[in-house]
């Protein structure tokens, strides 16, 4: 709380009309700082939090510099690193020089590095730095379609350590709520040990993934574009794709009713586990 009392100083002091909303009167659950509508904020320190969301986008046309890391340690569920929250939040712009950490402790899950929720269209997102994400259902980058033209784009990489769903880059939709034109740029390598290092998912149309380094997954596909109505996705990998020995799937699986995407690597796709390195379709399903 000490961090985040000095950062509320601090914001005060340089952007005298700046209004921002803090941990100790959030209005939301699980929130350290959380940012309304048409601000204006450059935070120029470290930000550290505990059992609490690290920053929280609720509202429109924000512009927000972060000159530091983000680190969440968290015994509460959804307590993401970089927040831009379900319904209606657009045209955020946020960049962001430092780490992002997610750290379960106690269980936790769902503690995705970036995300983006659900309706939330035209925002952009910048960070120089790494993500690292712990536990179950806790994606380095999550987009929750619904929204149009969000932009993500990290100039470093993404290592997720967690369990299931616990995805590098992770793209979903909702049934008729699609949402078109979300980009994600990974311009370093992505990582994951137990789930999906890309998965695209559930009824997700036109999305674009691009991954300038290489994408590995220890026990998962590395690659997975699955479910009902995912179409016309692009997932571009402009170096290696691989998994380990011990991975009990392809290294690229297209399954359960996925359709007329495209995956395009621009290296070696690599595959040890006498398994196919490239799958089309699954039992009870069209592909």
């Amino acid at each position: 709380m000490n961090n985040l009392k000095k950062l509320k100083l601090l914001i005060a002091t340089v952007l005298l009309s700046s209004t921002a909303v803090y941990a100790e009167d959030c209005t939301e659950t699980n929130c350290g700082i959380d940012i309304s509508g048409n601000q204006t904020i450059d935070i120029g320190s470290n930000i550290s939090v505990t059992d609490e969301r690290g920053v929280q986008i609720t509202g429109d046309s924000n512009t927000l510099t972060i000159d530091g890391d983000i680190t969440v340690n968290s015994s509460v569920n959804n307590a993401f690193g970089l927040n831009i929250s379900n319904g209606g939040n657009n045209n955020n712009v946020i960049n962001m020089t430092g780490d992002i950490s997610t750290i379960s402790t106690g269980g936790a899950t769902g503690m995705h590095g970036i995300r983006i929720g659900s309706n939330s269209s035209s925002n952009t997102i910048n960070v120089t730095g790494n993500v690292s994400t712990t536990r179950g259902n806790s994606s380095g980058i999550l987009i929750i379609e619904g929204g149009d033209n969000n932009n993500v784009t990290l100039f470093g990489n993404i290592n997720t350590s967690g369990g299931s769903n616990s995805n590098g880059v992770r793209i979903t939709g909702q049934t008729n709520n699609f949402g078109i034109n979300n980009t994600i740029t990974v311009n370093g390598d992505v990582s994951s040990v137990y789930s999906h290092a890309i998965a695209i998912t559930g009824y997700a149309h036109d999305s674009y993934i691009v991954v300038n380094g290489n994408v590995q997954s220890t026990n998962s596909a590395a690659i997975h574009i699955s479910q009902t109505d995912t179409v016309n996705n692009i997932v571009t990998v402009n170096g290696n794709v691989s998994t380990s020995a011990t991975s009990g799937n392809p290294t690229i699986a297209f399954n359960s009713g996925a359709s007329d995407n495209l995956v395009v690597i621009d290296g070696n796709v690599t595959q040890l586990a006498n398994l196919p390195a490239i799958k089309f379709g699954a039992s009870g399903a069209d592909t």
